[in-house]
């Protein structure tokens, strides 16, 4: 697997192929080419900055309303409210994949 050293933390270092479809990396763990920047640009941040971000995104997602309510089911109406699930690690849609989804 390609990992890349900065700050002295390895991010994706501890990241496990499994028998899924892998769009950053392929079955020997290689960076694909479309997520070679990404990979270099999150690489660079650190596991530190990446999970800072993360969490300001969340936040900021918290603040702007971008949530739904999971309710208890309970008689005391309890419930609780999360941010629309979303990965700060974007899927990349190259030109052939994107003229595929176009054609059908």
């Amino acid at each position: 697997m390609t990992v890349l050293t900065v700050k002295n933390k390895q991010i994706f270092s501890d990241y496990v192929k499994h028998s899924f479809y892998d769009e950053m990396f392929d079955h020997k763990g290689q960076v694909r080419g479309p997520y070679e920047k990404l990979f270099q640009q999150f690489s660079r941040m650190g596991i530190d900055e990446v999970t800072e971000r993360n969490f300001s995104m969340q936040s900021q997602m918290m603040k702007q309303g971008i949530t739904f309510t999971l309710y208890d089911g309970n008689q005391n109406d309890t419930y609780s409210e999360r941010t629309i699930p979303f990965d700060i690690i974007p899927r990349i849609v190259t030109s052939v994949e994107w003229e595929l989804l176009e054609v059908d």
